[in-house]
């Protein structure tokens, strides 16, 4: 490792960076927790969690996660295009950097977190390499007029190769002209500054190879905006009343029982050096607690009676308000949130449920969709392979709406005419094997396909 340098214009940029990175991490974790259903359990006064002493579960509905996975699901790149006509050449690369897993992590990352970045660089063999990358370790600075990646930094930590119980921070730079890999001494704290530069390797594109995207419905939104944002407070109240519920129902299973003209018993673990009280009693009950055995006494003024059980109704009420105004800023359709019908519904009124949740996926669409044709023109860039600056390179989404299999089969027959074949990932959709498309359709010796 080189000795640490000074303060040099990049180790400037780069502290800059991971200071900005640094900023975002509390709201990241924020998002997490709900999006993993770890939220700390809402509405409960800190007196009440005293008394309780912690032993209250909360029972999470995790609606956060199902509003992110619901629209996620619905963003599928099934061909890459060129000119309009689907590339071969692009759509293996796609396929060799496994994109059609990294993009559906990418998706989720961004309607989650509201941020995510695409990597594009090559490989030992000059072959284009994509990876996605977290909000929690990356992040860029955009020109503001241009809107181009200016600089941009990933973090991690990794145990160090001579002391292992020790953490080593890592951060490369990444520059218009040059990447930079910066490392930290495992004795001292890279808040103050000690960065040492490990390596440098140039960067022939000329540009920060960084895609960002970023999930906004304004102008103003800088660091964009989770899909979780509007359900995470109602989700804390449905989450505290389905809580309640679980401890109702407890009692409710286990009705308390009274007794009268009972005489009490000395407390053998009473503290005389305490003063008495609820846990500390100088006296208590000769009846066990939560006892199964039947309550006996021989005094005829002893009087035994149950407590009036729960009544679970009045919590329905509140749970459906709740839900409803998830519905109302979320478009979730009742089924999903667990609202279901005595009647036998019909494809096209799950279709008609579905239409808000259906737009807002061709909103993300349009939105990511300038971000991937970017991504795709860094790759040609890396590939070494002509683009015309004019000529349009996009990526085909799936269509976002439930569809029966006619329906697919009619899209199917519509995108072959117009791009020439069918794009295999909808070809799976349907049931068929790509591979087995020269069976299926078996050509003739002029080689034309036979019906």
């Amino acid at each position: 490792m080189l000795p640490t340098e000074g303060d040099t214009k990049e180790h400037q940029t780069l502290r800059h960076l991971l200071g900005k990175l640094e900023e975002r991490q509390n709201h990241l974790k924020y998002l997490d927790a709900y999006f993993d259903g770890e939220q700390p359990l809402a509405f409960l006064t800190p007196k009440d969690a005293e008394r309780l002493k912690n032993r209250v579960t909360k029972l999470t509905v995790n609606i956060p996660r199902l509003v992110v996975n619901s629209l996620a699901e619905r963003l599928r790149i099934i061909a890459l295009v060129r000119g309009g006509q689907i590339d071969p050449w692009l759509w293996s690369v796609w396929q060799q950097n496994d994109c059609d897993e990294q993009s559906a992590a990418l998706h989720r990352e961004v309607l989650a977190l509201g941020k995510a970045f695409v990597l594009v660089w090559a490989d030992d063999k000059g072959n284009p390499t994509l990876s996605v990358e977290t909000a929690r370790q990356f992040y860029a600075i955009e020109d503001p007029g241009t809107g181009e990646i200016r600089a941009a930094v990933k973090r991690w930590t990794r145990p160090d190769v001579e002391r292992p119980e020790l953490s080593v921070d890592v951060a490369v730079l990444y520059l218009p002209n040059e990447i930079i890999r910066f490392e930290s001494n495992p004795s001292t704290a890279p808040e103050a500054g000690a960065w040492n530069r490990v390596n440098t390797i140039p960067n022939p594109l000329g540009f920060v190879p960084v895609v960002q995207f970023k999930n906004s419905e304004r102008l103003s939104d800088e660091h964009g905006i989770s899909e979780m944002r509007d359900v995470i407070p109602m989700t804390d109240g449905l989450t505290k009343i389905m809580s309640d519920v679980m401890v109702t129902s407890e009692y409710y299973a286990r009705p308390r029982r009274w007794a009268t003209g009972i005489e009490l018993e000395d407390n053998e673990d009473f503290d005389n050096d305490k003063p008495e009280s609820a846990e500390n009693p100088s006296v208590k009950s000769p009846f066990p607690e939560n006892s199964e055995a039947p309550w006996t006494s021989e005094s005829e003024l002893t009087k035994f009676g149950n407590f009036e059980t729960a009544n679970m109704n009045g919590y329905e009420v509140p749970v459906r308000i709740l839900l409803g105004q998830i519905m109302a800023v979320s478009t979730l359709p009742a089924h999903y949130v667990g609202i279901l019908s005595n009647s036998p519904v019909s494809a096209d009124s799950i279709r008609a449920s579905e239409a808000s949740l259906t737009a807002r996926a061709h909103a993300r669409m349009r939105s990511f969709g300038r971000s991937w044709e970017r991504v795709l023109r860094m790759v040609y860039e890396v590939g070494e392979r002509t683009l015309m600056p004019s000529e349009h390179v996009s990526a085909v989404w799936a269509d976002p709406s439930t569809r029966t299999i006619a329906q697919e089969a009619d899209a199917a027959s519509k995108i072959s005419d117009s791009l020439g074949s069918v794009p295999p990932a909808l070809l799976e959709r349907l049931g068929f094997d790509p591979n087995m498309l020269p069976v299926l359709n078996p050509k003739n010796e002029n080689g034309d396909e036979e019906a």
